[in-house]
């Protein structure tokens, strides 16, 4: 049941169209259907925030009443980077997979280049400096803005404990319906090494994640070749709101 978890850690409204005037939205909310083969298995709502100077992103996943009752999962990941999507700011992640509770978070000081994590559960502090620009595990899926159709990315990113080049490559461009409705899409192919972020990645990389061929990049399907069988999340549906 840990594959609940991959995607409830990842990634309603009406369906998902094109919107030419991006740069005035505030706030983005995406509905997902995650599923192990062909059987729901959770749901989650990914939101996306425009500050003065910041991006947020708020995960919150969890599985469906029938899984709860063989093994619950719960969800919520929290990120701010800048609004260029260029730097994290903060990371955090609490989840509880059966009787499993993990909650840590992370800081990242541009100042003294050092990011500081906190594992509340463990009572475990370190602390790891980074020379470069990073992202997240998380506010990484939105790096996808800041590059041209057809390009590969390789984007430094960090947890907090491990510093990882993040790799997407680039597969190829076609025709992807989903719940939302009917896209052209990007197809890549994401490798983010063991980072402990949003998904396992030591046992489900590389993993392939589909965004909508357009500015806006929306985040349409992701699918992880686990070993018991493609668990995949899909965009049911995004809301987008101008209010602050």
């Amino acid at each position: 049941m840990a594959a609940i978890t991959l995607f409830a850690l990842l990634f309603i409204a009406h369906p998902a169209q094109a919107n030419s005037s991006l740069p005035s939205v505030k706030t983005e909310t995406f509905n997902y259907a995650l599923k192990w083969g062909l059987m729901l298995v959770g749901n989650a709502t990914l939101k996306s925030r425009c500050n003065d100077d910041t991006r947020s992103f708020r995960l919150e996943g969890s599985s469906t009443w029938y899984v709860d009752l063989l093994f619950p999962v719960r969800t919520s990941v929290k990120s701010t980077c800048t609004k260029d999507y260029g730097q994290a700011l903060s990371y955090s992640k609490r989840y509880r997979e059966g009787d499993r509770l993990r909650s840590f978070n992370v800081s990242f000081d541009r100042e003294d280049n050092l990011a500081r994590r906190n594992d509340r559960v463990n009572k475990i502090n370190s602390v790891l400096p980074f020379n470069r620009d990073l992202l997240d595990p998380l506010s990484v899926f939105f790096a996808f803005r800041r590059g041209r159709p057809g390009q590969n990315l390789i984007i430094p990113v960090c947890d907090g404990i491990r510093m990882v080049w993040g790799k997407a490559e680039y597969i190829g461009q076609g025709e992807l319906s989903v719940p939302a409705g009917d896209f052209s899409a990007l197809h890549y192919k994401v490798d983010l090494g063991d980072v402990d972020g949003i998904f396992f990645t030591r046992d489900y990389t590389p993993y392939e994640v589909w965004v909508s061929n357009d500015k806006q990049r929306l985040p349409l399907k992701l699918e992880a070749p686990i070993r018991i069988g493609p668990y995949t999340g899909t965009l049911t549906g995004v809301l987008y709101s101008t209010n602050q």
